[in-house]
């Protein structure tokens, strides 16, 4: 899969929170490096249902 550039834009108050969150979890890349780690854990809790299985729903 290709890389896409996109632009976003944040405040100075998000900047240093997210480059605060690099910095504790020790990521490399600076600013993009910790927006790109937090945007694939975003991917991957909201893709967690295991393949082949299927969700439940029980109504109440």
């Amino acid at each position: 899969m290709a890389k896409k550039r996109v632009n976003i834009t944040i405040t100075e108050e998000t900047q240093e929170r997210i480059l605060q969150y690099a910095y504790e979890n020790h990521l490399q890349g600076g600013l993009s490096g910790a927006i790109e780690h937090i945007a694939w854990q975003v991917l991957k809790v909201k893709n967690a249902q295991i393949r082949g299985q299927s969700s439940i729903k029980f109504d109440k």
